[in-house]
Formats: structure tokens, sequence, C-alpha cells
């Protein structure tokens, strides 16, 4: 009865186990990209200078009345 008990422990450890491999998973992926819109608008009627810090991408600054 012990004996039984540990191999069926045994082959649901590997079942258990095995099920948990994806070999796609493992595989690295590059030249991948993400994008996100961010937009913002700030009243400036006040300001006389603009700083921009932290910036990895394309930015357009646009003035307007």
């Amino acid at each position: 009865m012990t004996r039984c008990i540990s191999c069926l422990l045994f082959v649901l450890t590997l079942a258990v186990l095995g099920n948990g491999c994806n070999e796609t998973s493992f595989s690295p992926r590059y030249n991948e990209t993400a994008q996100a819109a961010f937009n913002l608008i700030v009243d400036a009627t006040t300001q006389t200078t603009f700083h921009l810090h932290g910036v990895n991408g394309i930015i357009t600054v646009r003035g307007a009345k």
C-alpha cells in the first residue's frame, strides 16, 4: 500500500512538473516594440521657460493661442 502511494505521488509530481513546461515561454523575443500615446495640455501663459527631462522617444511641442 505504501509503495502504491509513493508511485502515485511520483507520477503526480511528474505530471505537474511536465505540465508547467512550455517551450515557447523560454524563447527570447527580440525586436519587439511598445508604444503609448500621451497628451498633456498645460496653460503656459505665465511661463517663460520650458524644461523636458527623461525623454526616450519622439516629442512634439506645439504653441497655440
